[in-house]
């Protein structure tokens, strides 16, 4: 894990800044992941060398539309909020689209 190696860590969460125990000593921000202003903000408070976008919500909406549009929208805006500072990683489902850019079975 990124703390382990001595990484400083930025967690993000929508509805709670409670720091789980196995993530002391991470900082947490609350986040709409599909507010791009918002996610770049983080940014400006804090120094940022990478992102790792592990999101997803439950889908618990009657529109599946709009529920895919939200999870791209954050999924494109964790895509954008590195630029300059590093390849973000996502994981997530069965493909996982790590630092090279590759794509593997997670």
């Amino acid at each position: 894990m990124l703390l382990d190696l001595g990484e400083q860590v930025v967690v993000t969460s929508h509805r709670t800044t409670r720091v789980p125990a196995f993530l002391s000593g991470a900082v947490v921000d609350q986040l709409d992941t599909t507010d791009a202003r918002a996610f770049l903000d983080i940014g400006k408070r804090r120094p940022i060398t990478g992102v790792v976008h592990l999101a997803a919500s439950p889908f618990d909406t009657p529109d599946p539309v709009a529920y895919l549009r939200a999870e791209s929208t954050a999924l494109l805006d964790a895509l954008d909020a590195p630029r300059g500072v590093g390849r973000p990683t996502v994981r997530g489902g069965e493909l996982d689209r790590g630092a090279r850019g590759a794509l593997s079975r997670g």
